[in-house]
C-alpha cells in the first residue's frame, strides 16, 4: 500500500511542467461541494464546518495528512481544457438534447467528456466528480449524467496512467473513482453495478457513489 508521502512525490513527477497546488489537509473530517461562483463556474469549495448538502469526508479513525487537488475549473490543473489522453475517441459518448417530432426520436450529438473535478491523495488516490447540480428524477438523464461522469473519471485517471507510461514509471497506486449525488438523484440499478464491474475491467479503478447525506471515508 502506497503513503501519503509517496502518492504526492508521484504527483509531482506527473505534474512536472504544469502549474498546480497540493493542498495539504489535517481535519478529521471536511465538508466538499461543487459551488457556482460569480463567474458563473462551478468550483469545488471546502469547509471545515458542516455544511447542508455538503458531502462529509472522514478520515475515521485514521490520523495523518492527505491532499486536495482541484483538477477542473479556472483554478485547476488544466483550467477549462480537457485532459490530453491517446486516444480521446475512447471517452465520447451520444448526448441527447431534444425530440425530433418528424422523426419520432430523440436528437443527439456527440460529445467528449472531459476532466473530473478534483482529486484526493492519501494511501489512495480518490478521484471526485460531482453531479450535485443536477436535479433530475429520470432515470434516462440521470443514466446519461453517471454515463459522463464515469466517462470524465477514467479520462482523468487515464491522463495520469499515461503521463507515468510515457517515462518509464510504473502507476502502483490503488486507485477509486468517486460520483457524488443529491439525494433526489435516482438510485443505482443492477444496469450502473454492471458498468462498475466493467469500469473496473477498463480502468482498473473501483468506481462506486455516494450522496450528499452519506459519509465518504478517505483512507
Amino acid at each position: 500500500m502506497n503513503t501519503y508521502k509517496a502518492n504526492s512525490e508521484l504527483l509531482n513527477v506527473l505534474l512536472q511542467g504544469r502549474q498546480y497546488s497540493l493542498k495539504e489537509q489535517n481535519e478529521q473530517a471536511i465538508w466538499i461541494n461543487d459551488i457556482a461562483q460569480v463567474n458563473a463556474r462551478l468550483e469545488i469549495e471546502i469547509s471545515i464546518e458542516e455544511r447542508e448538502g455538503w458531502l462529509k469526508m472522514s478520515k475515521g479513525a485514521d490520523e495523518g495528512t492527505f491532499g486536495f487537488l482541484q483538477l477542473d475549473g479556472t483554478n485547476g490543473v488544466f483550467r477549462i481544457a480537457s485532459p490530453p489522453v491517446a486516444d480521446t475517441a475512447r471517452f465520447s459518448f451520444e448526448k441527447v438534447y431534444g425530440y425530433d417530432e418528424e422523426k419520432k426520436i430523440p436528437k443527439t450529438k456527440t460529445v467528449t467528456a472531459g476532466s473530473c473535478d478534483c482529486l484526493f491523495l492519501k494511501t489512495k488516490w480518490h478521484f471526485f466528480e460531482f453531479k450535485t447540480g443536477t436535479t433530475t428524477r429520470n432515470n434516462a438523464q440521470a443514466n446519461e449524467n453517471r454515463k459522463k461522469a464515469e466517462l470524465q473519471l477514467g479520462r482523468t485517471l487515464t491522463f495520469f496512467k499515461e503521463r507515468a507510461a510515457s517515462q518509464n514509471i510504473p502507476f502502483n497506486a490503488a486507485c477509486e473513482c468517486v460520483l457524488v449525488t443529491n439525494p433526489s438523484f435516482p438510485k443505482i440499478k443492477a444496469a450502473n453495478i454492471n458498468q462498475a464491474i466493467r469500469f473496473f475491467g477498463e480502468f482498473d479503478a473501483r468506481l462506486t457513489e455516494v450522496q450528499t447525506n452519506q459519509i465518504y471515508q478517505i483512507y
